[in-house]
This record gives C-alpha cells, structure tokens and sequence, in this order.
C-alpha cells in the first residue's frame, strides 16, 4: 500500500517536468522583435520622366480656356504723348488696327474712339494707312503736338473744318443747323456728312428732309462734287416716289 502511493507521486512529479516554465509578460514585452519596414518603392528615370509628362498634361487640360487679350502698351505718365480721336462714318463692327499687327496697340471698334501714343513711337506708328487717315480728318488730333508739328503731319485745323463730338453723333438730327455747318468742313468731314445722311434715309430716320438734302447735295456740286455728295440719298427718294405713285 505505501509503495503505490509513492508511485503516483513521482508520476505527477515527472509530469510537471516536462511543462515550459511560464515567461513573465514584462519579460516578452522588451524582447518583441520590432517589424523591419518594407522597403521603398523606387523607379527609373524614364519612369519618373514619364509620370510628370502626366501630371502636367492634365494639369494643362484642367486649365480654362481664355481669349488671347490684345497687348497693351504701358506708357508713363511723364513721356511726351499725342492724343488722338478715331471719328469716320464706318460700321459698328469696323476694326481700327493702330500700327498695324503687333504694334502693341489695342484696336478701336466702331465710328469712334480716342488713344494716345507716346511721341518718340510716332514714326513707327504712322504707317502710309495712319496718315491717310490723318489727311481724311477720319483721325484727328486733339492735343499734344505743337504748331510747327502741326504743320508737319497736315493736322493744322481750321476753324469749322472738323465735326465736333456732339456734331458727329448727331449731325442727322441737326436738320437745318447741319446747312451752316457743311461748307466750312473739310473734305473727309463732308463726306462723313454724306454717309450719315444716305444711312439715316435707309433706316426711315425722320430727321431727312428733302429740302435740307438738296441744299446740301448743291453746296457738294458748289465746292467741286460732279453729281453731288448727297446724289445717291436723292435718287433713293426718288424711287420710293415713283413707287408711291404706283
């Protein structure tokens, strides 16, 4: 009985031998091996080439697309300049190129519209077109040139020569007064009187009288016209009688 007994005990002692000793958690806490990081990714210069290639293409193709806006010239505020105003009886939609292309200035649309030009940049400017339009008085100069200048460039005014500003805008509404004012012009003034009074007839204005185109149509025949400057605004009301009279 005493030797079963001793037995049994050296069984469970045996049993326990062969058990892995517990391992503090502190103890596993210093010895954790940290992950080595993975290692990072790199590429070739023709990939590196290509993929900002890429980028910028989308980056350009994100972009708004915008008009192309005329160069402007700086021009300081101490720099000798000539004014200028664009008066001519041309369409609504008509371009003035100042210079010609490239010249750096913006264009004026319309029958009117005034810019300065700096002085020393004149001779570059005024191209064989500027100057005609200069000689036709379409292209006036309003201030910065002085007589001997004047003289020079053809751009000595005459007292009653030009249309003034209210004059041109409204020269058919003038009606009657326009009759004062005619003979005096210049040569590119008249023929802008002209223009004006064929335009305002085909749109029906009622500012055209007969009496006061006839008037005008002699004073053309009186300073030189063959027909008369306002021949054509004539005929025009001509026709409408005969066609009235049908």
């Amino acid at each position: 009985m005493a030797e079963t007994k001793k037995r049994t005990y050296t069984r469970k002692t045996a049993e326990k031998k062969d058990e892995a000793p517990a391992i503090p958690a502190e103890v596993l806490e210093t010895t954790r091996v940290e992950e080595t990081p993975a290692a990072p990714a790199t590429y070739t210069q023709e990939q590196v080439q290509a993929m900002v290639a890429e980028a910028v293409a989308k980056a350009m193709a994100n972009l708004p697309q915008q008009q192309p806006q005329p160069q402007i010239v700086q021009i300081a505020a101490d720099v000798e300049k000539v004014h200028f105003l664009w008066m001519a009886q041309v369409s609504d939609d008509n371009v003035l190129s100042i210079g010609g292309a490239g010249s750096g200035y913006a264009p004026i649309m319309g029958k009117y519209g005034e810019f300065v030009i700096p002085k020393s940049d004149l001779p570059r400017v005024m191209d064989g077109q500027f100057r005609e339009w200069m000689r036709r008085r379409w292209l006036i100069v309003v201030d910065g040139m002085s007589d001997d200048e004047r003289e020079i460039y053809g751009v000595s005014y005459k007292d009653g020569e030009l249309l003034d500003r209210m004059a041109f805008n409204r020269m058919v509404e003038l009606e009657d007064k326009i009759i004062d004012i005619y003979p005096k012009l210049c040569d590119g003034h008249r023929e802008m009187v002209a223009k004006a009074y064929y335009e305002a007839y085909m749109n029906k204005d009622r500012h055209v009288r007969r009496d006061v185109v006839t008037k005008l149509n002699d004073m053309s025949i009186a300073l030189g016209s063959e027909d008369g400057d306002f021949d054509a605004v004539l005929e025009a009301m001509n026709e409408a009688d005969r066609r009235r009279k049908k």
